[in-house]
């Protein structure tokens, strides 16, 4: 298995892209531009980070995804068209799983009732702007099924919450006691919230 140190070195010299967040703000898309022996060098696509803000820093390693947290030292480095700025004191981040506790995805049932799908041992599978693969227990899917569509709620901690609604369009024979299903979303509350929930729920659930 490639090293952590090793795949952000493969990061820097491919120039993936990443999303970088100061710790009391928001994801931004960004690049990381090489790696010197004072830190990492990223240009961001909009907005800005300030030197001194403490960040986390994601991007999708070979293995899967990779965060590490950091500081940002610079924010005026010289690159061919434009600034960069240098994120140093870099430390692998904590296991991404840990990171859950302020994070949701529920199903809004007509009733008025939750299905909190983050609570073992329901567990979302997969996660697109088009779909919502989850897993439950067999009996819980039976009033899914009931329901005319299913809404559902995605509230990544350190983002916006979002609503989108859609028909349950598969559930699979169970398996372990839990049944896969399937929403497909046709209905977006905001687009520009879903994509960033959705962003941000893949990296937390480390979903590929």
């Amino acid at each position: 298995m490639t090293s952590p140190d090793q795949q952000l070195r493969t990061a820097a010299a491919e120039r993936r892209r990443c999303e970088v967040r100061p710790l009391d703000g928001v994801w931004q898309a960004a690049r990381i531009e090489g790696l010197e022996p004072a830190g990492l060098v990223l240009t961001l696509r909009d907005g800005e980070l300030h030197e001194g803000a403490d960040v986390r820093l994601w991007f999708e390693g070979d293995q899967g995804p990779v965060q590490w947290s950091g500081t940002v030292i610079r924010s005026d480095v010289p690159l061919p068209g434009g600034l960069g700025v240098m994120v140093g004191l870099l430390t692998e981040a904590a296991e991404v799983g840990s990171t859950l506790s302020g994070s949701a995805v529920d199903l809004l049932l007509e009733d008025g009732s939750q299905v909190a799908l983050l609570d073992e041992p329901a567990c979302v599978t997969g996660l697109t702007t088009a779909e919502l693969v989850f897993r439950l227990p067999a009996a819980q899917t039976e009033q899914l099924r009931r329901e005319s569509a299913l809404k559902a709620r995605l509230a990544p901690e350190g983002e916006s919450p979002c609503e989108v609604r859609g028909p349950l369009v598969r559930v699979e024979e169970p398996e372990d006691g839990l049944c896969t299903c399937v929403l497909a979303v046709e209905l977006v509350e905001r687009a520009d919230l879903q994509l960033r929930a959705v962003a941000a729920l893949r990296r937390l659930l480390r979903l590929r």
